[in-house]
């Protein structure tokens, strides 16, 4: 019993010294983005090269998170007339290269690259290899955990959003 009392007393002093943790999600790296552009064709969207965790079990970006966020900012943005799963003349293929997250520091940058490409009827349209990045410092998020995480999901929102905005520059 004392062992059990030792032990949940350690779990509530790491809780409230640490903080709760921030996670990695789709909402969180959706970007607020609008366009006075929209596409009167359906988009098909395709991730790779994601990951749930880096090798220190750090989270990064997954293919599903991205793949959902950009779906939504997309649709709510009305960029696109609207987002299909198949069947599509217009199909987005987003492959998340790295997201270069530090081990440790007060002040931590995460970069984030993802290399867009843009396909009609299978052929490439437009491809743009984009890298963003976002830092927080010890003041901002005193947690180290918490500030990799939080500045992994500013960077990939900043990459969404310059990503939408280069397409909707696009004649398609």
């Amino acid at each position: 019993m004392k062992n059990l009392f030792k032990l949940v007393f350690l779990f509530f002093v790491l809780f409230f010294i640490t903080g709760c943790t921030s996670k990695i999600t789709s909402e969180n790296i959706e970007p607020i983005f609008t366009s006075d552009k929209k596409f009167p064709y359906s988009i098909e969207i395709k991730t790779f090269g994601g990951k749930d965790k880096n090798i220190l079990g750090i989270q990064e970006v997954s293919n599903e998170n991205l793949l959902k966020a950009v779906s939504s900012t997309i649709k709510k943005s009305q960029l696109f007339q609207n987002v299909v799963t198949n069947d599509s003349n217009i199909t987005l293929e987003l492959f998340i290269v790295r997201v270069g997250q530090p081990v440790a520091g007060g002040t931590m940058t995460v970069n984030v690259e993802i290399a867009w490409a843009l396909k009609k009827e299978e052929k490439i349209i437009w491809k743009k290899s984009i890298i963003t990045s976002s830092t927080k410092t010890i003041s901002e998020v005193a947690n180290a955990y918490n500030r990799i995480i939080e500045a992994s999901i500013f960077a990939t929102q900043l990459n969404i959003k310059q990503g939408l905005l280069e397409i909707s520059k696009l004649e398609l």
